[in-house]
């Protein structure tokens, strides 16, 4: 589900989406920069581009590259002048800290695409528990010269609830160069294990996300066969009769494994259920009914219609 302004502005309210300004005089007004479904973000004034005589970009050599890189400041209402076809790295003004259940895209500005200027982020995804500064790529595709300036209105970013919280949030990953960032990096790319022929840059983080997914999945495996279960004593219509005796195969043994297998869920997710267990019991042996139900997650919860 795509964030509306109003979903924008309760999540600014309550603490968990952060915009923040670094310049007092450029302060973050939600008022006027969040739009209808999005975030209008601003260009910073710091910029970097790699100089003229660089002839190849080769991956394995990138770290004495980056450090060839002429980065650069421009002051308030300074041009900044692009020419045709240069590229000119760039950040967003704004630091962001994205929540947890929420992900985040980049999109540059029309107004821009209309006079050949690509505002672009090419990694423009932010995961959730995202904090820090975002760059941009400026690529004037014209045949003209552009001039911009710093602090104006850029891009827009859209943010985006997940429908479930995320198992290892990307603060909590080991491979995460670009986290916590003021002013955004440069590639990193020559880190790449596979062109540095390291197995592993954090081994003991890897090992704790590995833990942790495999300990997910084996939940899910089990939560998959309780569902199985309960669906199958459900959709075979237990018949109760009045004295307690119940008609077919699968609904003989469905008082003892029903109790069993709420129980184990129970104690698995410390769901109190004994007194909905006797209380459906009681239920089953007291009224000739068809019982049909429905079982959940979310606290080990029988629903169902009992018909007289």
């Amino acid at each position: 589900m795509i964030l509306s302004d109003r979903d924008i502005h309760e999540s600014l309210k309550r603490g968990e989406l952060l915009v923040v300004a670094p310049n007092n005089n450029y302060p973050f007004d939600p008022a006027t920069q969040v739009q209808p479904a999005s975030i209008d973000l601003r260009l910073d004034n710091r910029f970097s581009k790699f100089p003229a005589d660089i002839s190849l970009i080769d991956l394995r050599k990138l770290e004495e590259i980056n450090k060839q890189l002429c980065i650069f400041y421009a002051n308030e209402a300074e041009p900044i002048l692009l020419e045709p076809h240069e590229v000119l790295f760039a950040q967003i003004y704004e630091q962001i800290a994205i929540p947890g259940n929420t992900v985040g895209r980049i999109v540059g500005r029309s107004r821009f695409a209309r006079l050949g200027l690509s505002i672009t982020s090419t990694g423009d995804f932010l995961n959730p528990e995202f904090e820090g500064a975002m760059p941009l790529q400026l690529v004037n595709h014209g045949s003209l010269p552009i001039v911009i300036y710093p602090y104006i209105s850029i891009c827009q970013l859209i943010l985006t609830r997940t429908q479930s919280d995320v198992l290892i949030p990307y603060s909590k990953r080991g491979d995460t160069p670009y986290n916590h960032e003021v002013h955004a990096s440069p590639s990193v790319l020559h880190r790449d294990p596979v062109l540095t022929g390291d197995k592993a840059t954090a081994p003991l983080q890897e090992q704790r996300q590995r833990t942790l997914v495999s300990r997910y999945l084996e939940e899910r495996r089990t939560d998959l066969k309780e569902q199985q279960f309960f669906r199958l004593i459900f959709d075979n219509s237990t018949h109760v009769s009045l004295y307690g005796n119940i008609d077919n195969t699968d609904g003989q043994l469905f008082l003892g494994r029903f109790e069993e297998a709420v129980s184990s869920a129970s104690e698995r997710r410390g769901t109190p259920i004994d007194l909905a267990v006797s209380a459906f019991k009681n239920d089953l042996f007291q009224t000739n009914a068809i019982a049909r139900g429905l079982y959940t997650n979310k606290g080990c919860c029988v629903t169902g219609e009992m018909r007289h």
